[in-house]
């Protein structure tokens, strides 16, 4: 099955008002509902920048936005304000309360803002203020949220992505009636709702010639909510599941079992490094598993081995869990880097496979206190310590946490195999939407 990107993703996650908003605008065209270009229907300039060297321009009573403020909603606040002498000695302009606003270039370019204060604005900003009564800022918001995606695509520049006001200007829209466009702007405000999670609101109807519109887009929410289910389904069974087995883990920790530092459970073998030049080293690439930290395989030389081990993560952001240092066994011959501590029990003790479960459950969060990444270091992995069973008990624990370990594993294959399996039919869904196939 094919993978998703992230741009998927998101895409399908917001499916329905995207979905509804295609087939809104898609379907005035199909109506023959007249197109005008918008610079007939409003006026539209951009703001600027007073001279950020110019202490005087800034910290006034004037709201001042810029792009990354803009987040397809309503602008109640701004992060910056600007003074009266900053207003009159840059090309800032105040816009009123009720002006649409578009980010011209930046990481939020297209993305689109309601004020609903007086304000002004950067340069990468774009006011959008109708001059006719034909057309409402409500329609143009939802109109050009439509867009964005086009936007982009035909976007132009350097490193980041930009539009200009000249094409927004020469964008062509359908211009429906008044009652109309304030009809569809309800329903699609509805959408958003519903999708954001208020599915006690019922979507509005919408006029005769966009009806099917509403069944369309009640169906594609049934498959997308179908599809957040099952993906939160399966990360709160993995995490119960996860609880549970720290839980049953816990069966050992008793005070009537002796408390042991994991340095008289175990022999660290960190030190047994293997030098090889570098013909020796390509000579042996490719010949065994490289484990680091996290067991990802790799071929640098560092340390090998050729017997049963307890690996156990040093270092790495993505190398702790939690606060729990990732333990695995590692078997044949291998080699291990110097980011996994390499221990070997003390069989007469204690059983590998449960010092493996045990130190998973480990809480390392105390010697993670002056460092910006999770660290376990030899001197703090020694001072580790947890109540040690008997052998049989160990292993008693260790056969229970193997049979939940494997239904876990299935458990998790098999939701992932419906997650993709419903990932999948969604595209299929939407595109015979767009078809009106639906």
């Amino acid at each position: 099955m094919k993978q998703l990107t992230a741009a998927q993703r998101r895409f399908y996650e917001n499916a329905p008002l995207i979905s509804a908003s295609r087939l809104v605008f898609s379907k005035l065209l199909e109506c023959g509902v007249p197109l005008r270009t918008l610079k007939d229907v409003a006026e539209t300039t951009s703001g600027g920048t007073p001279v950020r060297s110019v202490s005087e321009y800034y910290g006034g009573r004037i709201p001042w936005i810029k792009s990354g403020e803009l987040n397809d909603g309503f602008i109640e606040m701004t992060d910056e304000f600007i003074t009266d002498e900053g207003l009159r000695n840059s090309s800032a302009k105040i816009f009123p309360k009720g002006t649409l606003l578009v980010a011209l270039y930046g990481a939020t370019v297209g993305k689109t803002g309601i004020l609903k204060i007086d304000a002004a604005s950067n340069q990468a900003v774009c006011s959008v203020i109708p001059k006719t009564r034909e057309i409402t800022t409500r329609f143009l918001f939802w109109f050009f949220r439509y867009k964005r995606p086009e936007f982009l695509k035909n976007s132009f520049g350097g490193a980041q992505p930009n539009i200009s006001q000249r094409i927004l200007r020469e964008t062509r829209l359908p211009i429906p009636e008044i009652e109309l466009q304030l009809k569809i702007c309800d329903f699609l405000e509805i959408v958003e709702k519903r999708q954001n999670g208020s599915k006690r609101i019922e979507l509005p109807d919408l006029p005769p010639q966009l009806t099917e519109i509403r069944q369309t887009v009640a169906r594609i929410e049934k498959l997308a909510t179908r599809i957040k289910e099952a993906k939160s389904l399966k990360e709160i069974t993995l995490l119960e599941s996860f609880r549970f087995w720290k839980v049953l883990s816990r069966i050992a920790r008793t005070s009537d079992y002796p408390v042991k530092r994991l340095e008289e459970m175990v022999e660290f073998l960190d030190g047994r490094r293997v030098p090889l030049n570098e013909s020796e080293r390509l000579s042996r690439k490719g010949s065994y598993p490289y484990y680091g930290a996290s067991g990802i395989i790799d071929y640098i030389d560092d340390f090998i081995f050729d017997e049963e081990l307890l690996l156990l993560s040093e270092d790495g952001a993505n190398l702790i869990y939690r606060s729990t240092p990732i333990a695995f066994i590692a078997e044949g011959k291998y080699w291990v880097n110097n980011h996994a501590h390499v221990l070997r029990p003390n069989t007469k003790i204690a059983d590998l496979k449960f010092l493996k479960y045990a130190l998973s459950d480990y809480d390392v969060s105390a010697f993670n206190h002056a460092s910006a990444q999770p660290k376990l270091n030899q001197k703090n992995a020694r001072k580790i310590k947890f109540p040690l069973p008997p052998l049989d008990e160990q292993r008693r624990i260790v056969a229970c946490l193997d049979s939940l370990q494997s239904k876990l594993d299935a458990l998790r294959r098999h939701q992932a195999e419906t997650a993709a399996e419903l990932d999948a039919l969604l595209p299929a869904v939407l595109e015979r939407a767009f078809r009106g196939e639906l």
